[in-house]
């Protein structure tokens, strides 16, 4: 059995550690606490923990980029999409609550999904078809990152 993802609750010493140290292993990692600005206070520390060691030379900048983009941050049904030009706080419409039959249809980290811009907010309407381990999808199929202004990545 193999584990792609890691969840920590808790973005404190331990469970930011821990984050840090299951995206250097290249698992996709959810960082969740009690609120939002905790969680994000933990990918900040290991985004300078990734920054103290691209300036002592142990790691490259490519490498540090790659670990802290592993690593999301969450808050109970509240997320981040990430479209072509913008990054929104997003959360589920509550016609996908109604539509869902169980929690494991509702979007998660790295899900791609059709969504509403309401002015400074997000409202997922859909997920789209998950075809990997990962739960990634291409608008072209071929795996490169074409969003368009309606589909975007949840982080």
């Amino acid at each position: 059995m193999s584990i792609d993802r890691v969840f920590v609750i808790g973005a404190g010493l331990m469970g930011h550690g821990i984050a840090q140290v299951s995206a250097a292993a290249g698992k996709q990692v959810t960082l969740s606490d009690r609120t939002a600005e905790l969680a994000k206070k933990g990918r900040d520390r290991i985004a300078g923990n990734l920054a103290r060691q691209v300036e002592k030379g142990k790691l490259d900048q490519a490498g540090a980029e790659a670990i802290l983009g592993r690593v999301a941050t969450a808050q109970r049904d509240q997320y981040r999409i990430y479209f072509d030009e913008a990054e929104l706080p997003a959360e589920p419409s509550g016609a996908l609550w109604y539509r869902t039959p169980d929690r494991a249809g509702m979007p998660v980290v790295g899900d791609w999904v059709a969504a509403r811009v309401l002015g400074p907010q997000a409202i997922v309407e859909a997920v789209l078809p998950r075809n990997g381990a990962h739960g990634t999808w291409s608008v072209d199929g071929e795996g490169a990152f074409h969003a368009g202004p309606y589909c975007g990545r949840l982080w």
